[in-house]
């Protein structure tokens, strides 16, 4: 109809229209907002939070990262195994920080003794 009408030719020369369809609104629609709500208010507040989680972060990671009892009914180095995430080497006076979750089953392991 386009090409046969010298008007219509005329007005969509290059961009021919289309027919499209709208879909109407779902139940989804109707029940979930996809609209960001921006609070600019509260970023000195969050600036807080993020600080307040990244200590608790690095406490969790102190703890997970340390050495433990392993608490199994017959073992002997329970007794004498000093926990904790930090070891002193009283030779060189020097601390280190343990990397690793550890217990006294652990495998590969240099013991320091006193």
């Amino acid at each position: 109809m386009i090409c046969t009408n010298k008007k219509l030719h005329d007005c969509f020369a290059e961009n021919f229209p289309k027919i499209v369809f709208k879909k109407g609104p779902s139940l989804a629609d109707k029940l979930i907002s996809a609209q960001f709500m921006s609070n600019t208010r509260n970023t000195a507040n969050n600036n807080d939070i993020v600080q307040i989680l990244a200590e608790l972060n690095a406490e969790h990671n102190d703890a997970v990262n340390s050495v433990h009892k392993c608490m199994t009914a017959r073992c002997k180095c329970c007794t004498s195994l000093i926990t904790g995430n930090k070891i002193t080497c009283s030779i060189a006076n020097t601390e280190y920080t343990i990397s690793q979750t550890m217990s006294c089953d652990s495998t590969n392991v240099i013991y320091c003794t006193s």
